[in-house]
């Protein structure tokens, strides 16, 4: 009796928009990170292969390293922008509203 009486109050949940649209959130959240996690390993891959291919002096790398971290941090933001624009057209796309999309 209790079972059913739980089914009876919580099944109705399981449709509710709400379960869904946190599902989903979760899910691009999900996604979020591990675009994060890829990029941040590539950014440090492309690091690491730039040292051990310069071998640079001390006096070099004082000054190369200041002005790679300057440019990849713009890099960062304008790789920002790009993935934000993606998931914007996949969004939109998912809607079909791509007239809004192409414009």
């Amino acid at each position: 009796m209790i079972v059913v009486a739980l089914w009876l109050t919580g099944a109705p949940l399981l449709w509710s928009p709400g379960v869904h649209v946190q599902a989903e959130s979760s899910a691009q959240d999900s996604i979020d990170q591990s675009v994060a996690l890829l990029r941040q390993d590539l950014r440090s891959g492309k690091k690491q292969t730039i040292a051990t291919s310069l071998q640079l002096t001390d006096a070099e790398a004082g000054k190369f390293w200041p002005v790679y971290d300057q440019y990849s941090a713009e890099l960062r933001k304008l790789g920002d922008q790009r993935y934000a624009l993606i998931k914007e057209y996949a969004t939109r796309f998912g809607r079909r509203e791509l007239d809004e999309v192409s414009r």
